[in-house]
């Protein structure tokens, strides 16, 4: 990550119709994204918890892929071949776990 503002300079750039071209500048300050995951995607989430960690009996979803909030949470979890640390929720494990997953290759089970 940078924490830089990168400019592309200023091009001459004309227009449609009778308007006199214009000086434009390029540029961009940042890009913020943010994912979101459906009740499928915290069944696979659920799916990748009871079958390859290190915490097989950990519930933390119903089946429908609603979070189980009074579920008791590790300090740290190792799923697929990673480690995560820091949870703070049931949602948190699986946006975690899921960070890692492309979910185009990915069938959720189903209940």
């Amino acid at each position: 990550m940078t924490d830089g503002y990168d400019d592309q300079g200023s091009a001459l750039v004309a227009f449609e119709g009778e308007d006199m071209p214009r000086v434009v500048r390029y540029s961009c300050d940042g890009i913020n994204t943010h994912r979101d995951y459906t009740a499928a995607g915290y069944r696979v989430a659920q799916h990748l918890i009871s079958t390859d960690s290190d915490h097989k009996d950990l519930v933390v979803f119903t089946p429908e892929g609603e979070p189980i909030n009074n579920a008791p949470l590790p300090h740290g979890i190792y799923v697929a071949g990673h480690f995560h640390d820091y949870i703070y929720s049931p949602v948190h494990i699986a946006q975690v776990i899921l960070h890692r997953v492309n979910l185009c290759t990915v069938t959720a089970p189903t209940r």
